[in-house]
C-alpha cells in the first residue's frame, strides 16, 4: 500500500521510507521482499523509532518538513484498507486465548480513516507547508506528549529485555521483554512520514519522504 502511495507522490517530492520495528531483522526480510519497495526500507532493531518519535500504537505518521521539522507528531496513519486488521474487529474475543483478547481489546479502540489520511498527505504533497493539515510548532508540542506510565513501563521492560538478551541471558529476556506486549496496547505496522523541498531544484533539493514498518 505504501508503494502504491509512493509510486502516485513522488514526482510531487513526496518520498517513502519505511521502518520495520523489529528485533529479528529475518521476521521482516518476507514483507520487505514481498512488498518491492522502491523507496528506502529499513529494520530498526532497537526500536528507536518509538523512542524518538513517540509512536505507542501501530501504524503511527509522523510528517517532517524540508527543514527537518515535525510538523505533524506521531498519529495513526493508515495508506489503505487492510484486510487482515479489518478482521480482528469481527473476531468472537471468547475463543482467543485471554492475552489475544487483551490486545484486541485495545486494538479496536483505534480509530482509522485511510481515505482522509492519504488525502492528508495529498495535500501536502500539493501545498507543502502551506496545506491546512500542517500544525503550527506549538500545536505540535502539544499532541508530543510524554509516554504514559503504561508505555515508558514497557519501553523499559523492553530496553531490559534487549541488555539482558546481549548479555546472553536469553531466559530471563523472554520473561522481562515479554511484559512490553501486555503493556503496549496494540502491535502490527507503524508509518512516518517526512516532508522535504516541495519543488525541484529548492532548499538542498530533498524530497518529500514518507515511511512505514512493522514491529514484533
Amino acid at each position: 500500500m505504501w508503494q502504491a502511495l509512493r509510486n502516485e507522490l513522488h514526482g510531487r517530492d513526496l518520498e517513502v521510507v519505511t521502518v520495520a520495528l523489529d528485533v529479528d531483522p529475518e521476521a521482516a526480510r518476507p514483507s520487505i521482499e514481498e512488498a518491492k519497495p522502491d523507496h528506502p526500507s529499513l529494520i530498526d532493531r532497537a526500536h528507536l523509532v518509538d523512542e524518538l518519535f513517540g509512536v505507542v500504537n501501530v501504524p503511527n505518521g509522523v510528517w517532517i518538513d524540508e527543514e527537518g521539522m515535525i510538523v505533524r507528531p506521531a498519529e495513526p496513519a493508515h495508506p489503505g484498507r487492510n484486510p487482515l486488521t479489518e478482521s480482528f474487529r469481527t473476531i468472537d474475543l471468547s475463543t482467543v486465548p485471554p492475552d489475544v483478547a487483551e490486545m484486541l481489546t485495545e486494538a479496536r479502540k483505534i480509530r482509522s480513516d485511510p481515505d482522509a489520511y492519504v488525502a492528508m498527505l495529498r495535500d501536502w504533497a500539493e501545498h507543502g507547508n502551506a496545506s491546512r493539515f500542517v500544525l503550527a510548532p506549538d500545536e505540535v508540542v502539544r499532541r508530543s506528549r510524554p509516554r504514559g506510565v503504561d508505555e515508558a513501563t514497557a519501553a523499559a521492560h523492553f530496553e531490559l529485555g534487549e541488555h539482558l538478551h546481549s548479555a546472553g541471558t536469553t531466559r530471563r529476556r523472554s520473561r522481562t521483554g515479554a511484559r512490553r506486549t501486555g503493556s503496549t496496547p496494540t502491535t502490527g505496522r507503524t508509518s512516518a512520514t517526512r516532508g522535504t523541498s516541495r519543488t525541484p531544484g529548492a532548499r538542498d533539493a530533498r524530497p518529500r519522504t514518507t515511511a512505514a514498518g512493522s514491529r514484533t
